[in-house]
């Protein structure tokens, strides 16, 4: 599981439940001080500075953020890098910055993100894994039912922002076990 939280509560919550990686997406401009002391691989959204400063696991980059950033910048990094992608083109483009993984959606109708990409849909996301050099984290409208179809894959973790807001602790410990 790939746990995308916006505040320091749920990122305290989402350590506490050993969730294995999660992603830190403050839109309201909020900005730690420092990271929790955990296992958990924890990655700043947008923000290679910001991820570097806190010592964290690694930066996560759409493709409006790669522009802000000079190739040379992206490419001798001190933290581990993700980048989003949505279609070939951005995939291609992608590798040039060697990605420990890819962000690969939506994959499902979503309401977490104001997007104008058609959902791609298990079987679009099957044939990109396949093809993929670099691991891939499926994210966009996944829930708890519809991530077990995602498993045939063989996607290296599924992204969730909304789905958990809506869980219990016990649902969430479920969920992350059904994934194993």
């Amino acid at each position: 599981m790939y746990a995308i939280v916006d505040s320091e509560n749920e990122l305290n919550r989402m350590v506490e439940l050993s969730v294995p990686i999660i992603q830190f997406r403050a839109k309201s401009g909020q900005k730690l001080k420092k990271l929790p002391n955990c296992q958990s691989k924890i990655i700043i959204n947008d923000s290679l500075e910001e991820a570097e400063r806190l010592g964290a696991w690694g930066a996560h980059l759409g493709q409006e953020d790669l522009q802000r950033y000079d190739e040379s910048v992206l490419l001798n990094r001190k933290v581990k890098l993700g980048i989003s992608t949505h279609s070939d083109e951005e995939y291609q483009r992608a590798l040039i910055y060697k990605p420990e993984y890819l962000g690969f959606g939506p994959i499902f109708k979503t309401s977490s993100k104001d997007i104008t990409i058609e959902p791609h849909g298990v079987n679009k996301l099957a044939e990109y894994v396949s093809r993929s050099s670099i691991p891939v984290v499926a994210i966009g409208g996944i829930n708890f039912e519809n991530s077990k179809e995602l498993l045939r894959t063989k996607i290296w973790s599924v992204a969730v922002i909304q789905a958990l807001k809506d869980m219990k602790d016990e649902q969430i410990k479920d969920w992350m076990k059904a994934l194993c």
